[in-house]
């Protein structure tokens, strides 16, 4: 799949918005503008695995008028390239975050985007790094924070970028949205977050650990 591809999917809108360290030229439906935030972002060194991860294939589906984005493992300085200098994606209801929220997840990218919920597709013990909780945690008009994991107490690894010790309680949200509450799963089930959508935007996520559900109303 190239930029800017759709996948045929009947009922719904997907576009390939980066493939091959390729962004989209042209902005999505409503996107475009340019995006102020662009002045404060800062480049990092990323760690090896960049390299393969900077490749990934990123989509936005469009469903009526919600809208979700999942850029796979798309790096810190390859998701500058989808909001700067303008934002060529605009809002989504829904964001998975990039590279497990691992030397991801910029504020130019993520306050760009302004998601109501964010997904964490983390590990017990890889991803949802601080500075990326503290970034969706602060991102204008977030509404839910959840995790398919429990964020585990653990060191810094400073080959990804990691200069604090991560997880913990303060880096995590309330049990309820959280999947996975146990670190070893070999001998635990393993749980699911699903997630329900309508045509008006509107959506409901639920826990499947718990049945925990909340529903989140269409972009006023």
């Amino acid at each position: 799949m190239k930029a800017g591809d759709k996948i045929p999917i009947k009922g719904l809108d997907v576009e390939v918005v980066n493939s091959d360290k390729t962004a989209i030229t042209k902005a999505l439906p409503g996107a475009g503008a340019a995006n102020p935030l662009c002045k404060d972002f800062k480049p990092i060194t990323e760690n090896p695995p960049a390299a393969e991860d900077e490749r990934s294939v990123g989509i936005v589906v469009r469903y009526g008028k919600f809208r979700v984005i999942e850029l796979g493992d798309i790096t810190w300085t390859r998701e500058f390239s989808l909001v700067c200098p303008n934002n060529m994606l605009g809002t989504v209801d829904l964001y998975f975050t990039d590279r497990h929220a691992l030397t991801a997840g910029s504020p130019t990218f993520v306050h760009a985007i302004k998601p109501r919920v964010a997904i964490f597709d983390n590990g017990a013990t890889k991803g949802a790094d601080r500075e990326a909780f503290e970034t969706v945690k602060s991102s204008p008009g977030i509404e839910g924070i959840w995790f398919e994991h429990y964020s585990v107490s653990r060191p810094a690894r400073p080959a990804f970028g990691e200069s604090e010790d991560q997880g913990g309680k303060d880096f995590n949200p309330p049990d309820d949205f959280v999947a996975n509450m146990a670190e070893d799963h070999t001998s635990t089930p393993s749980y699911n977050l699903k997630i329900s959508a309508a045509e008006n935007g509107s959506f409901t996520v639920t826990n499947e650990r718990n049945n925990f559900s909340k529903e989140y109303k269409p972009r006023s």
